[in-house]
């Protein structure tokens, strides 16, 4: 069986296993990747929320294997997880042996409800059957087939009860909710429940498993994905080093959840499960190594309350969203070049606009600061107009506001009354409209025409000599490069979106994560239809420019 045949032999058992369950699947596809790969999953939550279901489908994922399921209780005792003693066995032969055949030392899949309640005597025992997958019975040690351990609670583990050690080898971490979708709740009211059955050929044999988990050893990582695991890694201590410089000016409630932030600690065992895990998703996806993609499953790994789950998902959300496929560095070129386009009608303005002179101040103070010299602008002081070209997307005729601005014509004389008084100055359209605005100066003494609205939009007149050959080809210049730079921004949106794409059918990461990295690619195409709209712009304003200034 090639890996794409694999991945979806996996994919349609997940699906399998999930039908006549609502809002479980993601439950579903980490308790069977911690199968895959012999981990274990806890799960926590209100009772009657499908535990014990969601463990009980997935014994039915494996060809001819024994489970086992108890219910925890403070009365609970070894013989009823592990075994009643042999009297035959303690009576002919003086050994101490248990009977284990149908409990869980012969299990393959086992589900043990209200884990915390149970003693110590059988705590202490399940963490070397976890971790060693052996079982101390008598004098003989027993392997113990299990392929998968769940366990489950309504509550977490008292803080300083000694049970830390258990906890830490339940690999998996899920938190479930009541039903929330108003459809989902209803066809759960309204679903008839009948046994359920998998596909014989989807089921998974003994013999795959044992080939399957030698192939996951192999899967490589590369110097790319590392350094992100090592990135993840220190974002999740800083909320540990957060805690321990607790301000003691805070508030009590701040301080409450310091505390509990205090309790994030991953061991180095921690970590290495992790990766093997991430291994395991890499094979089953199809693929030779792990890709940044299975890092994702650290938000149901490295939690360990309720409040710092949050906490460990706000960080794995927002490397999602940011890093995983450089949108926060796409974004920021995208930005960047948004910038250098605007920059580019500043560049023509300082080039080519109409310079302002301050004034020298006589006994008497005039109202405007500033005076215009005709001949260093190259403007034709005996003139009775200018012509004006704006060089910002304007919108001044009151009958047709929604066609652009381009040019209009001054009268010299209302020119020369604006430079003495100020005051608002009346302009011609095309169609000889008469409109009244404002000029202003900007911060490099440039003449330039404020909008209604205040927005200050750039304009020069037309000069006598006209526009340069060598200014258009600057002009020119700067807006190929800038080009260049979308092309090259423009790879790298679709290189990242390729490489999303040939894994958004990725068979463990929950549905609502990979909504928000879709919504984040998509925030850069949104981005990149405006940048390309700035360039539009930018060709017609040049194209006017050189026409008008020709």
């Amino acid at each position: 069986m090639n890996n794409l045949d694999l991945k979806n032999r996996i994919s349609a058992l997940i699906s399998s296993l999930n039908e006549g369950l609502f809002e479980r699947k993601n439950a579903i596809k980490l308790c069977m990747l911690a199968a895959l790969c012999g981990e274990s999953v806890f799960m926590l939550g209100p009772p009657g929320i499908a535990k014990s279901m969601i463990a009980r489908r997935l014994s039915e994922a494996f060809e001819e294997i024994n489970s086992f399921e108890y219910l925890m209780t403070r009365f609970s005792t070894p013989e009823e997880v592990f075994g009643p003693i042999s009297i035959k066995a303690l009576k002919e032969e003086g050994k101490y042996e248990r009977l284990t055949g149908g409990y869980l030392p012969k299990a393959h899949v086992v589900f043990l409800d209200e884990i915390w309640k149970s003693g110590p005597a059988i705590l202490n025992t399940l963490l070397t059957v976890i971790n060693e997958r052996i079982f101390k019975n008598g004098e003989v040690t027993e392997h113990i087939p299990l392929h998968l351990l769940i366990t489950a609670s309504n509550e977490l583990p008292e803080q300083n009860s000694g049970l830390e050690a258990l906890y830490d080898r339940m690999l998996i971490r899920i938190w479930l909710d009541p039903l929330k979708n108003k459809q989902n709740f209803k066809s759960m009211l309204t679903h008839q429940y009948s046994e359920h059955h998998i596909a014989d050929r989807l089921k998974i044999k003994e013999s795959e498993l044992k080939i399957w988990q030698e192939e996951i050893s192999k899967i490589a990582v590369t110097n790319e994905v590392f350094e992100d695991l090592y990135y993840l890694k220190g974002e999740l201590e800083k909320l540990t080093e957060k805690a321990q410089n607790n301000d003691s000016t805070q508030s009590e409630n701040v301080k409450q959840q310091m505390i509990t932030l205090s309790t994030l600690y991953i061991s180095d065992r921690r970590w290495k499960k992790a990766y093997h895990l991430m291994c395991a998703s890499a094979y089953f996806n199809g693929r030779v190594q792990v890709e940044k993609i299975d890092l994702l499953l650290i938000k149901d790994i490295m939690w360990n309350t309720l409040h710092n789950r949050q906490h460990v998902y706000d960080i794995i959300k927002k490397y999602a969203i940011t890093k995983l496929y450089k949108q926060e560095d796409c974004l920021i070129k995208l930005e960047d070049l948004a910038m250098n386009i605007s920059q580019v009608i500043t560049n023509i303005i300082n080039d080519i606009g109409i310079k302002m002179s301050p004034k020298s101040h006589s006994l008497i103070k005039t109202k405007n600061d500033y005076v215009l010299n005709f001949a260093i602008n190259d403007l034709d002081a005996h003139a009775q107009k200018q012509r004006i070209v704006f060089l910002d997307e304007c919108h001044f005729d009151p009958d047709n506001i929604d066609v652009i601005t381009r040019t209009a014509t001054v009268e010299n004389k209302a020119l020369r009354r604006w430079i003495r008084s100020t005051g608002a100055v009346p302009i011609h359209l095309n169609d000889n409209t008469i409109v009244e605005i404002n000029f202003t100066v900007d911060s490099k003494n440039n003449l330039v025409a404020r909008s209604h609205s205040g927005k200050i939009i750039g304009m020069t007149f037309v000069k006598r000599t006209g526009c340069p050959k060598w200014l258009k080809a600057k002009w020119q210049q700067q807006l190929t490069t800038l080009l260049t730079d979308f092309e090259n921004i423009n790879k790298l949106i679709t290189f990242s979106q390729n490489r999303f794409q040939a894994n958004a059918d990725h068979l463990f990461i929950s549905e609502d994560i990979m909504l928000e990295i879709t919504q984040s690619i998509n925030q850069l195409h949104e981005k990149k239809k405006l940048i390309a709209a700035q360039f539009d712009n930018l060709n017609d304003e040049l194209s006017v420019i050189e026409e008008e200034l020709s």
